[in-house]
């Protein structure tokens, strides 16, 4: 987060030939500062993200970078000695070199541009991967296994989320600059239209009768149609002008009379059977009876759109993607709860679309669901592993997680409440929920919805200390507890999926080895 805030602050206000420069010292700056943040175990390891960094000044900064963060981070670690010294410098150098290796097999190479979030994926599994291994090099060598299979899961699982979450946040942040270039040009030509600077834009200038006859055309419309002025003396708009159903030019030209003046967007066809978009300011003169059509080729704008819906799409999948990573990191900590995100996301989905929530929510819905448990990442696995019910004091730990959710979620801006969200998950209707005791309206609506979806979910499925509910039992509870733990909307709402649709979980989708 601190990189990003220096590089929002500093970054854009220079010229993009200097934008990148600026980068890798922030890069090369905060590297340093990540190794005095480290977690030192009793055995004197010290576990860091220094994988995860190299990964991202290697992906962003290119190879170069990457050499110069290795070379920084094993010089301090040398310095900060210890048992693991050597172990830990030769893990920084593997870090790099596979790093390296992975970054160009997977085509992350242009500098400052943004980088495919399957290359992001594949370096900080190389990062997490060498990070792990590491830990078979320190001494003595008898116990070194012994400390990858106590470390060794946790110390991958940090540096891939690290990774996947810094890299899509930075590629967002490039993105965006992007799209704002982009957008510039458009936001600049709407502003000109709204402050009536017609005739300092117009490319094109036609006359029409009103029953759509071209009285008249500028060079400039002649050259760029293909249709000479004579040609197009003789031509009426429905030769030029690309018809869709409903259309009607003698309608056109009757709003456009008893308007005065509109704009619209059309496109028109050349003599080659070329179609582009065109904006037309249409003015009626009433002294000559006829309308006047300035016009410009907007196909570089309607360009600019398209690429902006592209990158916003993608920007929506490499957010999907990072959410799926969040929750697959946590997969491997809580083995006995795989598959419960996608049930409680799959169940939380159909209550919205029953609820007749819009597609837009729904979305947003899906992914809380399926990130609403990543504050258990900070749990002890023991605990969420352990084959009986928990005790009040380890229920405490686990009633941190929504907390820790948020905190993990909230600096990361979602086009929908995802933090809110996940913190306020265990909320219940009647206010006896946690962490906030938050009571009916009080709860945003998708949370309620997660609340029933994860406990019907949690209910029909095995846990270590005991076997699956069947559908009779969930249904029974929901009767039970509608209104007080669950809102009766909602709860309603699951009853009919339940009851009248038989709903039946999906099967859980088979988890790759790590």
């Amino acid at each position: 987060m601190a990189f990003l805030a220096v590089d929002t602050l500093i970054a854009e206000r220079l010229r993009p030939e200097r934008q990148q420069l600026s980068r890798d010292v922030t890069i090369f700056a905060l590297s340093a500062a990540v190794m005095f943040l480290h977690f030192h175990s009793a055995e004197g390891i010290m576990l860091d993200q220094r994988g995860s960094v190299i990964a991202i000044a290697t992906l962003f900064g290119g190879p170069l970078m990457g050499l110069f963060v290795t070379i920084e981070i094993a010089c301090i670690r040398a310095a900060m000695g210890g048992i693991a010294v050597y172990a830990g410098v030769a893990g920084v150098i593997a870090d790099f070199i596979a790093c390296t290796a992975v970054a160009r097999l997977t085509g992350a190479r242009v500098l400052g541009r943004p980088v495919p979030f399957f290359s992001i994926l594949a370096t900080g599994v190389a990062a997490g991967v060498t990070e792990a291994l590491s830990l078979l090099l320190v001494p003595p060598r008898d116990e070194a296994v012994g400390l990858l299979l106590k470390y060794g899961v946790d110390l991958f699982g940090v540096q891939v989320v690290a990774t996947c979450m810094f890299g899509w946040l930075l590629t967002m942040q490039l993105e965006r600059r992007a799209g704002r270039r982009a957008q510039s040009m458009i936001d600049l030509e709407e502003l000109a239209l709204s402050h009536g600077l017609v005739s300092s834009q117009v490319e094109f200038t036609l006359k029409f009768a009103l029953d759509g006859r071209i009285l008249d055309a500028n060079q400039a419309y002649a050259r760029r149609s293909g249709y000479s002025l004579e040609e197009l003396s003789r031509m009426n708009l429905t030769s030029l002008k690309v018809m869709v159903p409903g259309d009607n030019v003698r309608d056109l030209f009757a709003r456009i009379r008893a308007a005065g003046k509109t704009t619209y967007e059309t496109r028109h066809r050349t003599r080659t059977g070329e179609i582009w978009p065109l904006e037309v300011t249409a003015v009626y003169d009433d002294v000559g009876d006829y309308v006047l059509a300035f016009v410009r080729d907007i196909t570089e704008r309607k360009e600019a759109e398209r690429h902006l819906a592209e990158k916003s799409a993608d920007l929506r999948q490499a957010l999907e993607q990072t959410i799926d990573a969040l929750a697959s990191a946590l997969v491997y900590r809580d083995l006995a709860s795989e598959g419960h995100a996608h049930r409680v996301r799959d169940l939380a989905v159909r209550i919205g679309e029953t609820l007749g929530l819009d597609r837009d929510r729904i979305e947003g819905l899906r992914l809380a669901a399926t990130v609403q448990n990543v504050g258990q990442i900070q749990t002890p696995a023991e605990i969420l592993n352990r084959p009986r019910a928990l005790g009040p004091e380890e229920m405490d730990l686990i009633r941190l997680h929504p907390a820790a959710g948020h905190a993990i979620l909230r600096d990361i801006h979602f086009p929908w409440p995802i933090a809110d969200i996940t913190l306020q998950h265990h909320e219940n209707f009647d206010g006896s929920g946690y962490p906030s005791g938050l009571a009916g309206d009080e709860i945003l609506l998708d949370a309620r919805i997660i609340r029933v979806a994860d406990s019907v979910a949690a209910m029909m499925a095995h846990r270590p200390f005991r076997r699956a509910h069947d559908r009779d039992y969930a249904v029974a509870e929901l009767r039970r507890h509608a209104g007080g733990l669950y809102d009766p909307a909602v709860a309603d709402a699951c009853l009919r999926l339940l009851v009248d649709e038989h709903y039946d979980f999906p099967p859980t989708p088979k988890r790759a080895a790590p």
